[in-house]
């Protein structure tokens, strides 16, 4: 009989954590539903500012959309840059993200660890 009540026991506690689970990871963003950023389109070599890049390479005109696509052209991965909370995404379709490079947007999809999975990109004021 006490074999049977540990075994119980063991069970509702192994349930219990498994429910716990499911109900954190439905409350975490991070774990895939759709959601919408708001920010700047910009590239991962200057994600928060282009300042230091244009200052290091006169070639760049001191424009934020020249030191972008040139950033992009080397290699660097579009990201919105979210200035009230600090944080910087990746961006999964740069084909969709292209046309918005340097504007201030929102963007639809869904964040998977710190990249966004990209649905719709909308401009905004």
């Amino acid at each position: 009989m006490k074999r049977g009540f540990v075994i119980a026991v063991m069970l509702m506690v192994g349930t219990f954590q498994v429910l716990s689970l499911v109900a954190s990871n439905a409350k975490d963003p991070s774990t895939g539903g759709i959601q919408t950023f708001t920010g700047e389109i910009t590239e991962s070599l200057c994600p928060k500012t282009h300042d230091d890049m244009m200052k290091e390479m006169k070639n760049m005109r001191m424009d934020k959309l020249t030191c972008e696509r040139t950033c992009i052209q080397m290699g660097a991965k579009y990201t919105l840059y979210d200035p009230a909370t600090q944080q910087v995404y990746r961006l999964d379709n740069p084909q969709k993200i292209e046309p918005f490079a340097g504007k201030k947007v929102r963007v639809t999809g869904s964040l998977k660890k710190n990249t966004i999975t990209v649905q719709e990109v909308q401009e905004i004021d």
